[in-house]
This record gives structure tokens, C-alpha cells and sequence, in this order.
């Protein structure tokens, strides 16, 4: 990309554009897409899930209708959260015109080689992860994706690969905040695996779309095609919990079992449980909150809505397991 390719996205990308979001319809996609809003931007959305969201173009399409009615416009910018095989990929190369495309990934997508920094791109090693079917397909689609983005890139394609970490805060729909929030609100003790210290690189949703969007304001002129946005090097999952149970302004204890013990009588809490697995990363040097004037925020800058009342049969298994120790 030349220098005044560079300085011609980066003065766009300041005023009004033509801008499409491929998904982004709920969580820090919808943050994005408000705050953008906010610009006076001209909007295309293209997703399957209704939203009722003025003042932009929403076409309630599977992806690839949706690209192909849009054929012969030529965007300032295309955002795409929905991307997971190198057919999207493609499908937007061919048929869209834009000055910038950014793809959404994942920092676990290092986990298909067994990374150790954010921003590494190398062959699969299926041997080494210990993933479950669902998140290795999820992961290889989007490997995959990112491969064919560099490939673009190499022939002349303006994209970059954003990669997000874990996130919360309100309205985080995934179900793994839930799964904590269920056990602060039983005043119960919380399990934690016997000698295992997990540490978690949780962003916080509000941070992180602030930061996109002050990334969007320089992302085009650097040389990089790989970012990502680890907010911290890694904090303890018990003091993640502690955190989110003060800011639900409960008190918590913590019981600790074996990963064996807990194998033989509670599988289903290790298949659950969101964060026992969780490998810490280093932040690498595109990390985004490197290059732009915004402190990284982690979860506990988070405001926390979902105050759940469930009571689940894996948590009722709990109790009544862990209430020998007591």
C-alpha cells in the first residue's frame, strides 16, 4: 500500500464513509456498530438476525445473498465478524470493492499450533491441541480465513486481521460469564481445580470498542497485517471470580478438588467450566492498545448486568458432591 494510498483511508476513515458490517448485530458488534453511527457513517449491515436498529441499511440475508445484493457499491470500509471459511473470504475479494476490510478473529487461533504469542501465524499442529470438535472446526475455518487473507494481502488486498480475546461485560451472551454468576449468586463454595493456577486475558467490551475505533484511525498506514487485543498478561481465575463477585457485591468462598477426583465424579464440570483450560499469551507488538492513546482496560472496569438466578443440574451436582468437605 503507498503512502498516499495510506493518508487517503486514514483522512476517510475520519469523515463520512460508506461502511459494511457483516454481523455485528449483538455484544461488541453492536457497540461498534452505534458508535460508528454516531459519525454520521452511511450503514450496510448484512446479517440473519433481526435487529431493529435506526438509520442504517440492514439486509436480514444469509451472508453470501446479502454480498451478492450489494455487488457494484464500492465501501470505504467492510467489517466482517461472520467470516469462518475461505469461500467469505473470497466471496467479499470478488464481489466487493472496499479501501479497507478487517476481519475478525480470535487470539485462541494459536492454539491450533500450541502459540505462545498473540500475533504468530504458523502450520497446524492437530496433535498438540487439546480442543474440543466444535472449537478445532470453529478454529480451523478461521485459520483458514486468515490464511487466504495473507495471501490477498500479498497480491495487493488492503485488510488486516483483528484478533479478540475473551470479552465481557453487559449483554455478553456466550455463556461463559454465566456460568460464574450462577454459582456467586447460590452463596455456595465455588470449585477450583486442586494445584492448577489458570491464568485468563479477559477484555473489557467497552474498552475494547473504544480502542477499535481509535485503531481504525491508523491501522491502514501500518505494515502490519496481523493485531490483536490482549488487554493484560494473564490473571488468576480466582481472582477474575473475586472481582466479578465484588462487583455483584456478593462474597465468595472457594473449594479446591483434584482434576482426577473431578474426572471420576463430576465430568460435566470440567466440560463446562469456560476457563480451566485457558493458556496464557504473550502480548505481541501489534497488540492495538501498542499504537493507539487508550489505556487497556481488563474485565474488572466492567459494568455487570447479568445478575442470573439459575440453578442448573451440573451446580445442584456440586453441592451435593462438595458438601462432604464441609
Amino acid at each position: 500500500m503507498s503512502k498516499k494510498e495510506t493518508l487517503c483511508i486514514g483522512v476517510i476513515l475520519k469523515f463520512k464513509m460508506k461502511i459494511l458490517i457483516l454481523g455485528g448485530t449483538r455484544f461488541l458488534g453492536k457497540k461498534i456498530l452505534n458508535s460508528l453511527l454516531k459519525f454520521d457513517h452511511q450503514i450496510w449491515v448484512i446479517s440473519r438476525r433481526k435487529v431493529n436498529i435506526k438509520n442504517i441499511n440492514f439486509l436480514n440475508l444469509e451472508r453470501e445473498k446479502g454480498i451478492k445484493n450489494l455487488k457494484g457499491i464500492e465501501f470505504d470500509l467492510i467489517i466482517d465478524f461472520i467470516a469462518y471459511k475461505t469461500n467469505d473470504i473470497l466471496d467479499i475479494y470478488i464481489n466487493l470493492s472496499t479501501k479497507l476490510y478487517i476481519f475478525i478473529s480470535t487470539t485462541w487461533i494459536t492454539r491450533l499450533w500450541g502459540g505462545k504469542i498473540a500475533n504468530e501465524f504458523r502450520p497446524i499442529n492437530q496433535n498438540k491441541n487439546k480442543l474440543s470438535p466444535l472449537t478445532q472446526n470453529y478454529l480451523i475455518g478461521k485459520y483458514q480465513c486468515e490464511d487466504k487473507i495473507i495471501k490477498l494481502v500479498n497480491k495487493g488486498f488492503k485488510a488486516k486481521i483483528l484478533r479478540l480475546p475473551i470479552i465481557f461485560g453487559q449483554d455478553e451472551h456466550t455463556g461463559r460469564l454465566n456460568f460464574y454468576i450462577e454459582r456467586i449468586n447460590d452463596n455456595k463454595p465455588i470449585i477450583q481445580i486442586k494445584n492448577k493456577i489458570t491464568k485468563i486475558q479477559i477484555g473489557c467490551s467497552e474498552n475494547i470498542k473504544t480502542a477499535f475505533i481509535k485503531w481504525l484511525l491508523i491501522c491502514a498506514e501500518k505494515q502490519i497485517t496481523i493485531w490483536e487485543a490482549l488487554p493484560n498478561p494473564g490473571i488468576e481465575t480466582k481472582f477474575f471470580i473475586t472481582k466479578l463477585a465484588k462487583s455483584m457485591n456478593k462474597k465468595i468462598s472457594f473449594i479446591d478438588i483434584s482434576k482426577n477426583e473431578l474426572l471420576n465424579y463430576l465430568p460435566e464440570y470440567l466440560e463446562l467450566e469456560p476457563f480451566w483450560r485457558e493458556e496464557e499469551l504473550q502480548i505481541s507488538n501489534s497488540n492495538i492498545y501498542k499504537f493507539i492513546n487508550l489505556p487497556a482496560e481488563d474485565f474488572k472496569n466492567c459494568s455487570f448486568g447479568n445478575k442470573l438466578k439459575l440453578k442448573t443440574s451440573l451446580r445442584l451436582k456440586e453441592i451435593n458432591y462438595f458438601a462432604k468437605y464441609q
